[in-house]
């Protein structure tokens, strides 16, 4: 590892001085545009070489664990292989079908939440049907929290869409935008 970074810094050195001596001869022929054309060509060029370091992991004296983006002199070094993991949406729309109902609203709550309580109220106070699934008593709700990926309650499905938490002007905006795309059961079917 140390002739690894012995050599980067050599070289990285090298370019530096290369960089360095064309930069001033165009800097004293007084051509400005290619002075910073060959400043930019320089920066693009450090932060490239930083941007390629790795993560090392060590063990100092003591039996504690390092990591950092520079290996130490004295320890022996392992480098760390870093997986980024990215998020994608849970797709709710299985929730809606298993329901079998497109017009009722799915909340996931617990007992204790007072801002479900208030979402629950509002529903009732405004005649909105819903179903009811509270994470931490029934099986369904535990599972299907786990599925949305939940961190916190309540999680509120109207049609395809989730809302995290409960704010009246958001709810209906989002309760008024899926009543709007949900045929309404009133509506006589036309005979073709």
């Amino acid at each position: 590892m140390q002739n690894h970074s012995s050599n980067f810094l050599s070289g990285f050195l090298s370019l530096l001085n290369s960089v360095s001596a064309v930069f001033h001869k165009w800097a004293d022929t007084n051509t400005v545009a290619l002075s910073k054309f060959f400043l930019a060509i320089f920066l693009v060029l450090f932060f490239s070489f930083s941007a390629s370091a790795g993560i090392y992991k060590w063990v100092d004296d003591k039996g504690k664990m390092h990591f950092s983006d520079t290996p130490p002199i004295n320890n022996s070094t392992e480098q760390v292989e870093v997986t980024i993991k990215t998020y994608t949406a849970v797709e709710v729309t299985p929730l809606v079908e298993r329901l079998g109902r497109e017009d009722k609203v799915v909340i996931y709550t617990t007992h204790w939440c007072n801002i479900c309580k208030k979402a629950k109220n509002y529903f009732r106070d405004n005649s909105i049907a819903y179903v009811e699934y509270d994470i931490k008593k029934t099986r369904t709700g535990r599972n299907d929290y786990k599925l949305l990926q939940g961190k916190g309650v309540p999680i509120i499905i109207v049609g395809d869409k989730r809302m995290n938490g409960f704010r009246v002007t958001r709810f209906d905006a989002l309760y008024k935008e899926h009543q709007e795309n949900v045929p309404s059961q009133n509506t006589p079917q036309k005979d073709i």
